[in-house]
């Protein structure tokens, strides 16, 4: 257990070394410990704040502790376990409540829970991650990385059966180990820039996010070591993102898509409520359907077909159920139309669900993971008779 002292100077010294590029820090100092194994931090939090307490052994990598939620201007404290490496100690603030852009952690062991800076959004944005075992215990290899979006609402449910299903598959050989990244887009953040800037999901994740991966983890911070899928909401993210950003992604898959209509507000019984879809006109695209087209993996398919890179693996998947299935039909073609290669299915007596889904894929869904990333050099090369 430090002492008192060392601490106060760890927490002053934390505080002035503060990132340029992140929120302003504030005061932090000991109160009363509760327990020999505790410190107690107290501070004066402005009214209309966030607050994200982080530790740092060495100054140069911040690891994120506490979220503390927007104050009253009164007194806080929060005590903390005090490791053997948590030598400082900083609090960094916020002005506007980050509910959204900071989610709760996700109820599982499999998965971090991290919060960066993102230029983008002006503010502390969060995310998940999956690390395979063999990271601890290979610090020589790099990893390829698996970015994942979740579909509409909130995408943290998704993380723990999703890391599950990953990490089982990983551990037993049937992929090779990978990390897999849980973006936060937001319940409705539809995965692209919003019109009025509000809420710029593409710039989040292409511009600030991939890179501070890449610098965080031990990534194979190239094309060949990334691709992007997803469901839903997310599918319609990967299939956009995957064609416009192909540079940047090896591979993109996308799951019960959409939307994927031409007209937003189109009359359709199977696509979302027309309240819910009338808002996010409004809020993402601006009331502008030319904005909104211009997003579509449509018109990003007819703009990229003569230019993508290869080798780019693509696949189109659904339930013949999922009340997508239409709209992913005429996608289909028109890839086909455009000559872009790319594997189309649909799963009979699969409706809209992103783990049956990935279930009714069967053996053919280890084997796409394989092509795209077993013969990277950096990572462990799979047998060919891997077990389905």
């Amino acid at each position: 257990m430090k002492s008192e002292a060392s601490f106060i100077a760890a927490c002053t010294f934390a505080i002035s070394s503060a990132v340029a590029d992140g929120p302003p820090a504030v005061s932090i100092g000991p109160g009363p410990s509760p327990a020999a194994n505790e410190v107690a931090l107290f501070f004066d939090r402005p009214e209309g704040s966030d607050y994200f307490v982080e530790w740092s052994e060495d100054l140069l990598e911040w690891t994120f502790l506490h979220r503390m939620w927007t104050g009253n201007n009164s007194r806080e404290t929060l005590p903390l376990k005090i490791g053997n490496a948590a030598r400082f100690f900083r609090l960094s603030g916020h002005p506007v409540s980050t509910h959204e852009w900071v989610t709760p952690a996700a109820n599982t062991p499999r998965a971090d829970y991290r919060i960066f800076w993102s230029k983008a959004a002006g503010r502390p944005v969060s995310y998940h991650v999956y690390l395979p075992p063999v990271y601890a215990t290979m610090p020589d290899w790099r990893f390829p990385v698996l970015y994942w979006l979740h579909g509409s609402g909130a995408g943290v449910t998704g993380v723990a059966p999703l890391c599950r299903f990953f990490g089982d598959a990983i551990e037993t050989g049937k992929i090779p180990p990978m990390i897999i990244v849980f973006p936060n887009g937001l319940p409705n953040g539809m995965w692209c820039d919003s019109k009025d800037g509000a809420t710029p999901m593409e710039s989040i994740l292409i511009d600030d996010l991939i890179p501070h991966v890449d610098q965080a983890l031990r990534t194979v911070a190239t094309r060949d070591g990334r691709m992007i899928e997803g469901f839903s909401m997310g599918g319609y993210g990967a299939g956009r993102l995957g064609l416009k950003f192909a540079d940047h992604f090896r591979a993109f898959s996308m799951f019960g898509a959409g939307p994927l209509q031409i007209d937003f507000l189109a009359i359709d019984p199977n696509l979302q409520p027309m309240p819910l879809r009338q808002m996010l006109f409004a809020t993402v695209y601006g009331s502008d359907m030319n904005y909104y087209e211009a997003q579509t993996p449509w018109r990003l398919a007819e703009q990229r077909a003569d230019s993508l890179p290869l080798p780019l693996s693509i696949r189109v998947i659904l339930g013949d159920q999922d009340s997508m299935l239409e709209n992913n039909r005429a996608l289909h073609a028109r890839f086909l139309d455009l000559g872009i290669a790319h594997e189309y299915r649909e799963l009979p007596e699969i409706g809209h669900s992103p783990l049956q889904t990935l279930l009714g894929i069967g053996p053919a869904n280890w084997a796409f993971y394989r092509s795209v990333f077993s013969e990277h050099p950096h990572t462990r090369q799979l047998d060919a008779t891997a077990p389905n």
